[in-house]
Order: structure tokens, then sequence, then C-alpha cells
């Protein structure tokens, strides 16, 4: 498969687009979706060896006044029940609307390149960020934390409404004489439905080695509009 790539000067001008593009999308308009979880953890080493697995659905729906989750009454059996603590309602709120969410990504990220490119066969524009994270009030920090990667990548439409993203994360953190690793890679595609900007697929994939111990986890996130 060809694809073109241009690069293009960097400016910021095409980063407040975007943000203003997502700013226009309120979610005051009815939705329902169906909000499916896929998860998998391992990890194995000197302090123990752990598998688990959890899949789980439900239907969710949001109008201008309020947002509501309905759990399946298969899923409150006892066998099921274990998933439960997987369902965040905030984090089933922003993925069908997640404008502001994204905006706040955005804000953390200096653009670094844009180019031109093809999505799905259309033309679309490539920017990518370096990523800085978060700082919190009154955070202590104890040791180094050294970011190998952070970068995000964000593939925009002509809308000027992200078409899909991916952030990747590469961590090393020390203490004294410990040690540990952490990679965490992210993808989301989106859609547009009417005022709303939806993550029609969530995927991340996660490693860490440490302390005589190692792991990985994956996560599937899908939301099907109705």
């Amino acid at each position: 498969m060809l694809m073109l790539c241009i690069a293009l000067p960097v400016s910021a001008d095409t980063l407040t687009d975007v943000k203003t593009a997502l700013g226009k999308l309120n979610a005051k308009s009815p939705l329902r979706a169906t909000w499916s979880l896929e998860q998998s953890d391992s990890t194995n080493g000197k302090y123990g060896n752990d598998k688990s697995a959890k899949r789980i659905s439900v239907e969710a729906s949001q109008d201008a006044d309020s947002f509501r989750v309905e759990i399946p009454r298969a899923v409150m059996r006892a066998e099921t029940r274990r998933t439960l603590p997987s369902l965040s309602p905030t984090g089933i709120a922003d993925d069908i609307d997640f404008a502001d969410a994204f905006s706040a990504m955005l804000n953390l990220g200096t653009l670094a390149e844009e180019r031109r490119v093809m999505w799905n066969g259309a033309p679309a524009r490539l920017l990518v960020l370096k990523m800085k994270e978060p700082k919190h009030e009154h955070e202590i920090s104890i040791g180094k934390v050294d970011y190998k990667e952070n970068r995000m990548s964000v593939w925009i439409g002509a809308d000027d409404l992200p078409l899909a993203a991916e952030h990747v994360s590469k961590v090393s953190a020390g203490f004294l004489m410990f040690h540990g690793d952490s990679t965490m890679k992210k993808t989301w595609q989106f859609a547009r439905k009417d005022d709303h900007f939806v993550v029609t697929r969530y995927e991340d994939w996660s490693s860490f080695s440490g302390l005589g111990q190692q792991g990985q986890g994956h996560t599937i996130v899908t939301v099907a509009i109705h």
C-alpha cells in the first residue's frame, strides 16, 4: 500500500483549530450505545504469578439532562459480579462524549511535526506531539522518573476533528537500589455522531518489569452507537 506523506511547516494553528472544533461539540442530543470491555492481565516473578481476564457489556445513554448505564441482570450473578469493579460510569460517559477529555490531553502536548497523509483512503493531517505528564497540586516526587519516549500521534480529518490517535510512553524509574521499566501504548478511533465526539474503539497494551516481577496487560473498549 502506497502512503503519501508530505511534511508541512510546524504550526500551532492546526492544533488550535482541532481544539476549537472539539469545543463546538456539546453532546446535548440523545445518544444510545453499547459499551463493551475486554481486559486481560498477567504477572509473574519472585512475588507470585497471576492471570486474569474480564469481559462485560452494558447499555449507555445520554441526553442534555442525564446519563444512564444499564447493567444486565446476568452480570449481577455471583460468578460474573467480579467484573463490576471494571465499570467506571465516568469513563463510559467520557467515551461517548470525549471532546473535553481529549482536548485536555492535547493541552499536555507540544506540536513537533505535521504531515499530510492518507487515512482509510482519504486525505488527512498527521500531528505528532511531544507530551508532558500533568503535575498535581501537593505532589511529592521520590526517586527519579525518566521518560524515554512520550509522544502522541493524531490523525485529523477535513472538518478539523480527530479521526484516530496513538500515545506511546516508555518510562524508567529508580529509587536507591530499586529500578523499574514500563511501556504503555494506547490507541483510539473516533467518530462524530451529531454533537457527540465518540471513542468507537480504544485499545492499550502495557508491560512492566522491576523488583523481580514482570507483567503485561491488554484492554479493548468498543462503543457501538445505535
